[in-house]
């Protein structure tokens, strides 16, 4: 039997990393303290981010670093200049805070952050029938962890949740350019927001 190496494990790492994204939404939903808070540290953050990106991009020594201490857990195209499914989430996490209502921008965020990573788990071990560019069975698996989620928030009525829930599924199983992180929020966003598409 071959050793299981850390590449083989890395997807459900990762996945279980973007799990830990959870804090944003949750920040949002804290009082107004928490909401004020989180509202103004999210771009921040990602501008942060966008910094990283660009020394890792422009740096040899840097770019070294960074991937021997998290290039394990990235993606092979992220490994080669791609920017990281984090940023974009941080991009699409500040521009649905800073326009929607917090309850509204947290359900939004929480498509990226909780069903995104259940979908590909469940993708990833028990996938077997095609949808999109995706599986079914991690479609589905979005389609329930977002609704669950959705059930959670009183606003907006249950049809705009379960619009918003189905948008950002197949935002999610499109893999839309240049990442499903910047879209699956902002479409679930757009959706919550009012904006019929």
């Amino acid at each position: 039997m071959a050793p299981v190496t850390a590449e083989a494990h890395a997807p459900y790492i990762r996945k279980g990393i973007h799990l830990l994204a959870n804090i944003l939404p949750l920040g949002l939903l804290a009082g107004e303290i928490g909401y004020r808070f989180f509202r103004a540290a999210l771009p921040v953050l990602f501008f942060v981010a966008l910094a990283v990106e660009l020394l890792r991009s422009r740096s040899v020594g840097f770019r070294r670093w960074f991937h021997g201490l998290v290039g394990v857990w990235m993606k092979p195209e992220e490994r080669r200049f791609r920017i990281t499914g984090a940023t974009w989430l941080l991009l699409s996490a500040t521009l649905v805070a800073w326009t929607l209502p917090p309850d509204r921008a947290a359900l939004a965020i929480f498509m990226a952050s909780l069903a995104d990573p259940v979908a590909a788990m469940v993708g990833m071990r028990w996938g077997r029938h095609p949808f999109l560019k995706k599986s079914l069975e991690g479609s589905l698996a979005f389609v329930v962890t977002g609704l669950a989620v959705a059930l959670w928030f009183p606003e907006p009525a249950g049809s705009v949740k379960i619009m918003a829930v189905l948008v950002a599924s197949v935002a999610e199983a499109l893999s839309l350019p240049p990442d499903d992180n910047l879209w699956v929020p902002l479409l679930a966003g757009l959706v919550l927001g009012g904006v019929h598409l």
